[in-house]
């Protein structure tokens, strides 16, 4: 007896990307409501979060969303979120490259798909697996860099 399941697998890139956005509201809003940057004491402190004084927005004049995950309580918070992303991100990448090369051996996509899909599925596995190492170092850290 043979059983199958079928299923469509964008579902786990839509619930990756709809975590990204997920991880990025909480992290506007646990910032603006929690983070005082610059601390008490330090220039351009006004007791709230001032996104145009840190390193990033001073590096590239312009604010980013890294900006919303830099600081605790919401880099912590975010760190834990991240997976809800990742693992779907990672198993969607597997399951892409498998449906790739089973099409290939039906002869139903060319080679250069199914080489360039062998070459770019490791980094991308790797890529999204290792994402939340973006919360290991802070922009102010810059002893790190």
């Amino acid at each position: 007896i043979r059983v199958g399941v079928t299923f469509n697998m964008e579902i786990f890139r839509c619930i990756g990307l709809i975590a990204v956005m997920i991880l990025l509201l909480i992290g506007t809003v646990v910032t603006n409501a929690a983070v005082v940057f610059p601390a008490k004491g330090d220039e351009g402190y006004n007791g709230k979060f001032n996104a145009e004084l840190t390193y990033i927005y001073t590096l590239f004049h312009f604010n980013h969303t890294c900006n919303v995950l830099d600081f605790n309580p919401s880099k912590s918070i975010s760190a834990l979120l991240v997976m809800f992303s990742v693992v779907p991100m990672c198993l969607f990448t597997v399951l892409s490259y498998l449906r790739i090369r089973q099409d290939y051996a039906q002869g139903h996509v060319n080679k250069a798909l199914y080489v360039f899909s062998s070459i770019c599925t490791p980094y991308n596995f790797l890529a999204f697996l290792y994402f939340y190492m973006v919360f290991v170092n802070s922009p102010h850290d810059k002893s790190s860099f």
